[in-house]
C-alpha cells in the first residue's frame, strides 16, 4: 500500500490532520524530540526503522548532530523519495550493529502473526548496549481512534497498547527491558508551553500517543 502513496504520503496525511490543530512537521518532529531528551547525544549510529518517505530523518540530524542517521523501510517507493530528500542518510543496514533505532507508528501496522518475527528482525540491529525507542498511537485515546479510522493509509490496521507492546517484546527474548516508558502528546501546539508538563504526566493514559524505551541487558 505505501508503495502506491508515496509520492503523496505527506499531502495524504496533512489532509488527515486537518481537524487537529499542528503539522506533520511539528508532530515529527516532537517524537525525535522526546528521543533526544531521553538519549541525550550519545548516540554514535541511529536507525529509523519504518521510515516510510523520511519525515522523521531531519529531525534526528539536527537533534543527533553527531550521530550517523540510517534509515530502513519495506516499501522501496517510500525508500527512493527518501533518498532523494535526504543525501546524509545511509539506507543500508546489512551491518547492524546500531546504538539507538526509532521506531515510529509502526507496529500497528503489522499483522499480529507477523509481529514477533519483525521484533526479532529489529532486536537483532541492536549493538550490544543498544536502545530501541517505539512510538505508538494510544488506543484509549478517542481522538487518536478518530484519526486512524478515517486515515487510507491506516485501513486494516490495529493498534496495540503499551502493555501488549512490552508483552510481544517480552516474547521475542531478546534480553530487553523496559528503561523509560510513558504517554505523551497531551498538548496540541498552540499550548506548547504547557509540553514541560507533560513529563509529569506519563503515566496518564490519556495522550494522543505514547513511548516505550528498550535496552539490553
Amino acid at each position: 500500500m505505501f508503495d502506491v502513496v508515496a509520492e503523496r504520503y505527506k499531502e495524504s496525511l496533512e489532509r488527515n490532520h486537518r481537524f487537529i490543530p499542528g503539522s506533520v512537521e511539528f508532530y515529527s518532529e516532537y517524537k525525535v524530540q522526546i528521543a533526544s531528551d531521553i538519549n541525550s547525544d550519545q548516540c554514535v549510529s541511529i536507525l529509523d526503522y519504518g521510515c516510510g518517505v523520511g519525515l522523521s530523518l531531519p529531525h534526528l540530524k539536527k537533534y543527533f548532530p553527531n550521530a550517523r542517521i540510517h534509515a530502513h523501510d519495506p516499501s522501496i517507493k517510500s525508500i527512493e523519495v527518501a533518498q532523494k530528500n535526504y543525501d546524509y542518510v545511509n539506507f543500508d543496514i546489512s551491518q547492524g550493529n546500531f546504538d539507538l533505532i526509532f521506531v515510529a507508528g509502526v507496529m500497528h501496522h503489522i499483522p499480529r502473526e507477523s509481529l514477533q518475527t519483525e521484533i526479532s528482525k529489529i532486536c537483532e540491529l541492536l549493538s550490544d548496549k543498544g536502545r530501541l525507542i517505539v512510538f505508538e498511537h494510544n488506543p484509549f485515546n478517542p481522538i487518536t481512534r478518530r484519526l486512524v479510522s478515517t486515515c487510507e493509509f491506516d485501513v486494516g490496521a490495529e493498534l496495540i497498547s503499551m502493555q501488549e507492546l512490552i508483552n510481544q517484546f517480552n516474547k521475542a527474548g531478546h534480553s530487553l527491558e523496559v528503561a523509560k516508558n510513558g504517554y505523551c502528546l497531551f498538548f496540541p501546539p498552540a499550548l506548547k508551553a504547557l509540553s514541560f508538563f507533560e513529563r509529569y504526566m506519563r503515566k496518564l493514559p490519556f495522550g494522543g500517543q505514547y513511548f516505550v524505551q528498550f535496552k539490553k541487558i
